[in-house]
C-alpha cells in the first residue's frame, strides 16, 4: 500500500479516537489485514480495517456497482457491499489471533444535504458481521456512527 493512503488512513483512525470515547487506549501498530493493530496492553490487542466509502459525486465510485434511486439509495447500497466485501476477508485478518476486530468505513467528501437525515436513520440498521464492531466515519461532518450489528449466529 502506498504511505500517502497509509498516512490518510492513520489520520482517519486518530480522528475517530479523538471524536468518540469507544476506542480504547493503546498504541497504533501500523498493519496489513488488518490496516492497524491497536496494543491495549501485552495480551491485548485490536484489529483496525479501514475502507473507504466515496460519494456517488466524486465521480469515483467504490463498493457501489449498482446505485439506486437517489443518493440515499446509493450510500446505504455502499455500506452494505463494504461490510459485505470486508467480511468475505475477515479470516485473513483472524491469522493475527488478535482479540476484537472493528471496521471502520469512511466518507471523505460532503454528503451532501439531503443525506442528513439519512444518517439519523442508520441507527435502524442492523449489519450481520463477524466484526465486533463497524462504524461509519463522515469527515467533512466529523461525525462517527456506531452500526448496528448481529453477529453470524444472530446475537447483538
Amino acid at each position: 500500500m502506498n504511505n500517502g493512503k497509509k498516512e490518510n488512513e492513520l489520520r482517519i483512525l486518530e480522528d475517530c479516537i479523538q471524536l468518540t470515547d469507544m476506542f480504547p487506549a493503546g498504541r497504533i501498530l501500523r498493519s496489513e489485514s488488518p490496516d492497524f493493530i491497536i496494543r491495549i496492553s501485552r495480551k491485548k490487542s485490536l484489529g483496525i480495517e479501514l475502507t473507504e466509502i466515496i460519494s456517488h459525486t466524486s465521480g469515483n465510485i467504490k463498493y457501489a456497482s449498482n446505485p439506486v434511486g437517489d443518493n440515499n439509495d446509493y450510500v446505504s447500497q455502499a455500506i452494505l457491499e463494504a461490510v459485505s466485501k470486508k467480511e468475505e476477508k475477515i479470516h485473513l485478518y483472524r491469522k493475527n489471533r488478535l482479540d476484537h476486530y472493528w471496521l471502520i468505513m469512511y466518507i471523505q467528501s460532503e454528503p451532501g444535504p439531503s443525506q442528513s437525515g439519512f444518517f439519523n436513520r442508520m441507527e435502524k440498521w442492523i449489519f450481520q458481521t463477524s466484526f465486533n464492531r463497524i462504524f461509519l466515519y463522515v469527515k467533512p461532518w466529523r461525525k462517527v456512527f456506531e452500526l448496528n450489528k448481529i453477529d453470524n449466529l444472530g446475537h447483538l
